[in-house]
């Protein structure tokens, strides 16, 4: 199990998030820069620096301490960005289909998860699931 890091030198447990993890963080946090507060109109670096900080950890300030809580893997939110920006990839995503997300999540009310974008689900699953044990390849 990982800590979080909290900056009132406390520290509160947290495990890390696998796949539907991943997709719940992010339906919380849009990949197009609501995290720092910019508006990125198109995949471009700064929609990068945004999603993946979005995608790594949440920042929660409350009654004076700021906490760091770690979400997933930056390996894994690099496979995703990549998956669903890169033009070649199956699981491409307009820029315009992530907005029209980002927008639905923005207007749903507390508690409630919007649809996500189907090839977004399927790059998170795809970059988050893990070989785990020996593999066999045939020679």
């Amino acid at each position: 199990m990982e800590n979080s890091v909290v900056h009132n030198n406390s520290q509160i447990g947290s495990s890390r998030f696998r796949g539907a993890g991943v997709l719940g963080l992010l339906v919380i946090l849009s990949a197009s820069g609501c995290y720092q507060g910019n508006h990125p109109t198109s995949y471009d670096a700064q929609a990068k620096s945004n999603f993946l900080a979005a995608c790594t950890e949440e920042v929660i300030s409350k009654n004076a301490t700021t906490t760091v809580v770690p979400l997933a893997d930056k390996d894994d939110c690099v496979c995703i960005y990549e998956s669903i920006s890169d033009t070649k990839s199956d699981y491409y995503l307009r820029w315009e289909d992530l907005q029209a997300f980002e927008t639905k999540q923005a207007k749903a009310k507390e508690g409630e998860m919007p649809q996500p974008p189907k090839r977004l689900t399927k790059a998170i699953t795809a970059c988050t699931e893990k070989v785990v044990g020996p593999t066999v390849t045939e020679g």
